[in-house]
Formats: C-alpha cells, structure tokens, sequence
C-alpha cells in the first residue's frame, strides 16, 4: 500500500500554510486490493464514462492524478483535475479556497463525481475523502485511466 501525509512536507499545507494546531496529520492509505464491494457509490465501466465524458454538464468526471500526470499522457474529456497525493484536502477546503488554489470552482456537493485515476487505487481515496466532506454522489471508475486507454477512449490533452 502507498502512503501519504495529508499535510505534505515539513506540517505544511499544499499551499504553504500551517495546519490549524487541533488538526491533525492524516496518513492516506492506498488500498491496491479493493473489491467492487469496497468502492464507493456507483462502479462505472468504460462503457458508462465514454457515455458521459464532456457530453453531460450534470456529471464531473474528476481526474485525481498528479497535473504532471495529465501533462504527460493526457485525461478523459472533460474531466477536472483534483490530485489526491499532493492535495488530499480539496475536497474539505473553503470553496474560495479551492478556486485559488486550483483556478476553477469546485464542483458542488451535490454534484454527480465521478472519480478516476491511473489503475484505480487513488480514486477510490478520494472517493472517500470527498464523501467525507460531505458530497453526496461520489462514484468510481475504477478501471481507471489504463483502462480508457486500453479500450481507445479520446484522450484530451491540454
């Protein structure tokens, strides 16, 4: 299992500052070995995200992979980037926040999230974490990245 802090470095939050003093560190904990059983909300196939990647304004396809990530080998259409490693507390954070840490807004707590990342470990983290924060329709695709790669999905890239 992969491990992170969820305050980064040295106690300090991804954009800088120090963690309230009553908060405490949270280790992240990557589970490789999920069963369907295990994820969160509705499990989406390839099938079920080509359907609604860019076409569908009610559906956020979340991308949680690193941005060095989606430089390299691109996202599926549409999808906004909300990296788990290196920013577990988006999904917690002020809305302001979120848009100015990531220039865009967060997607409402009402919203219907799809969550992805490369082989589906780290989607389902923050499949997690954004259930925690209270958004109510989080769902997985746990196929992940690989998965619309291996079966010729668009590939956007930026």
């Amino acid at each position: 299992m992969a491990t992170t802090t969820a305050f980064g470095q040295n106690g300090l939050l991804n954009n800088g500052s120090r963690p309230s003093p009553t908060a405490a560190p949270k280790k992240l904990v990557h589970n490789r070995n999920l069963t369907d059983d295990q994820r969160i909300g509705k499990i989406y196939s390839f099938e079920d995200v080509k359907a609604v990647a860019g076409k569908d304004q009610n559906i956020v396809i979340v991308d949680c992979r690193e941005p060095h990530e989606l430089v390299e080998l691109g996202r599926v259409p549409g999808a906004v980037n909300i990296p788990i490693d290196t920013a577990p507390d988006s999904y917690a954070i002020s809305e302001d926040e979120f848009e100015d840490r990531f220039g865009y807004s967060r997607p409402p707590k009402d919203a219907h999230l799809v969550a992805y990342c490369r082989a589906g470990v780290r989607c389902h983290t923050a499949a997690e974490l954004a259930k925690q924060a209270g958004f109510m329709n989080v769902n997985e695709y746990p196929g992940s990245f690989n998965d619309w790669v291996a079966n010729g999905g668009e590939i956007e890239r930026k």
